[in-house]
């Protein structure tokens, strides 16, 4: 009987250990989709703001709305 009991307690110890390794893993691949669609999201901000105007385009702009 003593055999059985170890036999089932290392069989319990080893379904847990799964358990725990497959949830972690769960977890980290919902985190990877998450920053993904973040960074998808950041992205097309991004390009529906246009490039970037430079320092001269700037003034440049400034001065013909005053004058």
């Amino acid at each position: 009987m003593k055999i059985l009991q170890t036999l089932g307690s290392t069989i319990t110890r080893t379904v847990e250990q799964l358990v725990e390794k497959n949830h972690r893993a769960a977890m980290v691949n919902r985190i990877r989709l998450v920053i993904k669609n973040e960074s998808e999201s950041s992205t097309r901000l991004y390009e529906e703001l246009g490039p970037p105007l430079d320092a001269d385009e700037d003034r440049q702009r400034a001065l013909r709305r005053r004058y």
